[in-house]
């Protein structure tokens, strides 16, 4: 159910005419921001999961809540004011992509984003993506 809930979300995010990488991520922010890779990106984890009340969808065990993280990375060395504008405007238009994204197992909802760092004239943002099991 999860790797089936990832492949969902990375098709999507792969759909987006934006990113120029779309990857499953695993580590540190401050590798995956040195990593060579062409930007803007997206890299998606699984960063939470709960298995204290799971429900059950035919013969598997469905955890009651997932949370994704998804690190958004963009880059202007030109000017930091667009850099800024071009990652408001990523942030905004995966969040429409994936709102009620029907994974299968549970619909996404994007709860929150927040930057995680500026470096080198990388901006990275962290959003969170809640997953909930649908009946």
């Amino acid at each position: 159910m999860l790797s089936e809930s990832l492949t969902t979300l990375i098709t999507a995010l792969k759909e987006m005419p934006e990113y120029k990488t779309v990857d499953i991520w695993e580590g540190d922010v401050e590798s995956l921001i040195n990593k060579p890779q062409t930007l803007p990106s997206a890299h998606l984890i699984l960063s939470k999961c709960g298995f204290s009340e799971p429900n059950v969808i035919g013969c598997t065990t469905a955890p009651a809540g997932i949370i994704w993280s998804l690190i958004i990375m963009s880059k202007n060395l030109r000017s930091k004011s667009d850099g800024a504008v071009e990652s408001l405007a990523l942030i905004e238009a995966t969040a429409i992509k994936l709102f009620r994204l029907n994974t299968g197992y549970g619909y996404i909802q994007p709860d929150e984003a927040q930057l995680v760092g500026v470096q080198n004239g990388v901006a990275s943002y962290g959003m969170y993506l809640t997953q909930e099991y649908n009946p």
